[in-house]
């Protein structure tokens, strides 16, 4: 949990991006807010900044899925279930917490859907 808490206090890619698709939702049940800013070249994931204000899980999360999705190809990406992605965080959750930890992936995934649709 001190993991958790390190990453959720100081996360490395918080922050905005110029020049990047981008998107923002919000989690209804709790208020957590998160704008994902993701660059792609080739077909992969070259770049991921977000920024928003969540609970410890929702920002650890969308920590995870910059750290982990960086270097990923979109196919390879579109291709996870919300299961798939909550396998990628070392914790166990709620299904309330599910919630929290799925908006940044969401965001992700209509990100690419916005993308194919273009």
């Amino acid at each position: 949990m001190d993991y958790i808490i390190s990453v959720y206090r100081k996360p490395k890619n918080y922050g905005k991006l110029e020049n990047a698709h981008s998107k923002s939702e919000s989690n209804p049940f709790c208020g957590d807010r998160i704008e994902l800013f993701v660059k792609i070249e080739n077909e992969k994931i070259s770049e991921i900044k977000f920024t928003g204000e969540g609970c410890t899980i929702s920002i650890f999360s969308a920590e995870m899925l910059s750290e982990n999705f960086i270097g990923k190809n979109v196919n390879e990406i579109k291709s996870l279930s919300d299961e798939d992605y909550l396998k990628l965080l070392p914790i166990s959750l709620t299904p309330t917490r599910q919630k929290c930890a799925l908006l940044s992936f969401r965001i992700m995934k209509n990100i690419l859907r916005d993308l194919e649709k273009n």
